[in-house]
């Protein structure tokens, strides 16, 4: 898949829109549009420990136009980890939302790493049409204080989640609206 936003892999047939200046972004000045032209994704690499807990939070609104195209005001996607199946069916309704008032919610989902491994935090659309489910803000971090966690970060995981910050990173510059082919 595409490279084009930093530190992320742009999956699909699709390809996934870059939004700069389409609507107000939850931080910063940009977020994903996860449908392109239609159903895409877009994931990255992290490094996880064995038997620690994780935290994988995002932010969630969708795309509102509906000038070219009809589209359903019921955005969702599924959220994978590795291969298995972190959030099934993630919904958000942009009824009474606009590009100034998109109405970010905030989505929050744990896991333990069942090994020590790089996993694929992939987030994939449910819709086959073009003005999809938005996403932005996107952090992976250990549970602290928990006492089913067993493990000292290794010094590549803690590198891994940079790269993954300053990946994220890279989606709070705003501009024009950018369709980013695969």
């Amino acid at each position: 898949g595409s490279t084009v936003v930093t530190n992320w892999v742009i999956g699909g047939p699709n390809n996934v829109d870059l939004i700069r200046d389409g609507w107000a972004a939850q931080s910063g000045y940009q977020s994903i549009d996860l449908n392109g032209w239609g159903a895409s994704s877009i994931g990255q690499s992290v490094s996880l420990v064995a038997g620690t807990t994780y935290n994988v939070s995002f932010w969630v609104a969708g795309n509102t136009e509906t000038r070219w195209y009809s589209t359903s005001v019921i955005k969702s996607m599924n959220v994978f980890i590795g291969t298995d199946l972190l959030a099934g069916n993630v919904t958000f309704d942009t009824t009474g939302k606009s590009a100034t008032d998109m109405g970010w919610e905030k989505r929050e989902y744990s896991f333990v790493a069942s090994s020590t491994q790089n996993y694929f935090l992939n987030f994939v659309s449910n819709m086959d049409s073009p003005m999809g489910m938005a996403l932005d803000n996107v952090s992976v971090t250990a549970v602290t204080n928990n006492p089913t966690n067993n493990a000292v970060p290794e010094p590549s995981e803690w590198a891994a989640m940079g790269l993954l910050g300053a990946g994220l990173l890279g989606l709070v510059i705003r501009g024009r609206k950018k369709n980013l082919a695969n």
